[in-house]
């Protein structure tokens, strides 16, 4: 190992960084660097400042508005008036209610004048100060159908949530199993070259064999091909690893990427182990992962809100279906007088008063639009729902084949190990033979070929395990969890 640690220290250039990182380090780089979940954090913000948005159509009102008129023309009557000049002005305060109300209090102050010599107020003003309140009592009615709006914002912020707390778990994931393919390369790299100097160690013994004359020259011939094969083996595994390392560094850091500096990234977590004994209760943790996941697959979490958004759309178009009726009353005091002064101390006397009701009433005889939305909305609320129920069934299944892998790992990892063991002693013991000249090149190099493959079926084994350990926890819902990560605090750009 000594050696082919030293050969691998070779094959990177002296000036390159070296960065020692554990499986934690690159988890929490990604969640600050990696620009998948920075283009996923702008979802959430988005639908927040939607929802904030949808709270303005109850937001409070102020109007005021003004007009000045005048007229000169010839007199046709001694009724009418050649010239006259009237201004209005009039300021107020309007709000929908949730329940459908519209409510406003409206003051006004108008002001008129004539030249008819009979006019008993003349110029005169009017002020008014009222309320107004019309409410639907059929189609628009109550607080359910008047929030629809803002209630499907906070939904659709909800789901945007989902959507990141999804793609933060597939990103951290993905780092995850890059970190350790690149401990499975780095690892192989550093078999290849171990391979490689027990080929050159046995091409050196072979040639002074040879020289010797106990072997032929063909043996001498063959532990030279072998160690052609192993070095296409090294370039093989160091292009392996040099592209395991880039795709961590794209998902940890993009910076790491620097072709001035290119950084070098060192794994100091391994792969998990199994020593065997009862190992993973497949039944128990199916059926808890199953119970788990309802609650705390985000995914599930957003196909059950799409279906509730869908059912607030669906009731909000079958309310227009409904005919309309709506009724108003409303009620001020005013004040007329000659001057402006008078007419606001008579408005402040409250003597004068006026009140008013009206009501309106349509019913389409086609509602064709009306009907079509509604029909529309109830067949995409019933779409949403099986498309729901698939993905429930989707979900049962990976959890059942990720709970397998693990059993399946399992042995498989207790198998290549003994593999392993296996082809160490017969390689001992092919090198025994050959240094006592009972057999030949030919067949040490078939050893030390199984025995290398072997060891990278056994790191393989190890690898998978591990990931199939880590894919469980995914499809459970519970990797975000089980690395303490807290998906609100995650919310945020960094940049």
């Amino acid at each position: 190992m000594l050696v082919a640690a030293t050969l691998l220290a070779a094959a990177f250039p002296q000036d390159e960084p070296e960065m020692k990182v554990s499986l934690k380090q690159c988890v929490h780089l990604s969640l600050n660097h990696n620009e998948s979940l920075e283009v996923a954090r702008f979802g959430p913000w988005i639908e927040n400042e939607t929802l904030l948005g949808s709270y303005g159509i109850f937001d409070w009102t102020l109007f005021a508005e003004g007009s000045s008129r005048g007229s000169a023309s010839a007199p046709t009557s001694i009724l009418s008036p050649s010239r006259s000049t009237a201004q209005s002005y009039e300021m107020g305060i309007r709000r929908l209610f949730p329940s459908g109300l519209l409510a406003e209090v409206r003051a006004s102050s108008s002001r008129n004048k004539n030249d008819l010599f009979f006019t008993s107020i003349n110029p005169s003003w009017n002020d008014r100060i009222g309320l107004t309140l019309s409410m639907p009592l059929l189609r628009g009615t109550g607080e359910e159908i008047n929030t629809l709006t803002l209630v499907t914002a906070r939904l659709n912020r909800e789901m945007a949530v989902d959507e990141f707390e999804t793609a933060l778990q597939e990103s951290i994931f993905a780092v995850q199993t890059a970190y350790y393919e690149l401990a499975f390369a780095r690892e192989s790299e550093a078999m290849a070259d171990e391979g490689l100097a027990n080929a050159r160690q046995l091409a050196r013994e072979s040639r002074q064999r040879f020289d010797k004359g106990l072997i032929a020259k063909v043996q001498v011939t063959e532990a030279d091909a072998q160690v052609a094969a192993e070095e296409l083996n090294v370039h093989a595994a160091r292009q392996a690893h040099l592209d395991a390392m880039d795709r961590l560094k794209r998902l940890v850091d993009p910076r790491l990427l620097s072709l001035d500096r290119d950084t070098r990234l060192v794994p100091v977590d391994g792969p998990m182990d199994f020593e065997g004994g009862a190992g993973f209760d497949e039944r128990a943790e199916t059926a808890r992962g199953v119970e788990r996941a309802v609650d705390t697959r985000a995914d599930v979490r957003r196909a059950r809100r799409a279906v509730h958004a869908q059912e607030l759309i669906r009731r909000g178009a079958e309310d227009r279906l409904k005919p309309k009726l709506d009724v108003s009353v409303g009620a001020g005091y005013q004040g007329t007088s000659g001057n402006f002064h008078d007419a606001s101390r008579e408005l402040g006397d409250r003597d004068t008063y006026d009140y008013a009701f009206a009501f309106t009433f349509e019913i389409p005889l086609e509602n064709r639009k009306a009907e079509s939305d509604a029909r529309a909305a109830e067949l995409d609320r019933r779409r949403l729902d099986a498309a729901r129920r698939d993905l429930e069934g989707r979900v049962l299944v990976e959890i059942r084949e990720a709970a397998r892998r693990i059993k399946t790992q399992e042995r498989s990892l207790l198998s290549a190990r003994e593999g392993a063991r296996l082809a160490a002693e017969r390689l001992a013991a092919e090198q025994s033979r050959f240094r006592e000249g009972l057999t030949t090149t030919y067949f040490v190099n078939v050893a030390q070929t199984a025995q290398l493959q072997a060891r990278v079926r056994e790191l393989r084994a190890r690898i998978d395990y591990s990931l199939a350990h880590l894919n469980f926890a995914r499809v459970t819902g519970r990797l975000l969890t089980d690395l303490g990560i807290d998906v609100k605090s995650e919310l945020g750009p960094r940049r």
